[in-house]
């Protein structure tokens, strides 16, 4: 699978479920660290979204940014 081709902070919400959902299909700790490496962000950060996603919590996903206004 391909995960989105740009920087961490142009990862929207969509970009970071689709990586969620690549952590949850391969969750190991080499998996994580690759993808970790590929956006130069911590592992935990990976974690953190996971959380959020599994949680329902959306708006943390987004940053805190609402995706209805400019």
């Amino acid at each position: 699978d391909t995960l989105p081709d740009k920087p961490a902070d142009q990862l929207n919400l969509a970009d970071k479920v689709h990586i969620v959902m690549a952590l949850l299909t391969d969750d190991t700790d080499t998996r994580k660290k690759d993808i970790a490496h590929q956006y130069d962000i911590p592992v935990q950060q990976l974690d953190t979204w996971k959380k959020h996603y599994l949680e329902g919590n959306w708006t943390a996903l987004m940053n805190g940014t609402n995706p209805f206004c400019p």
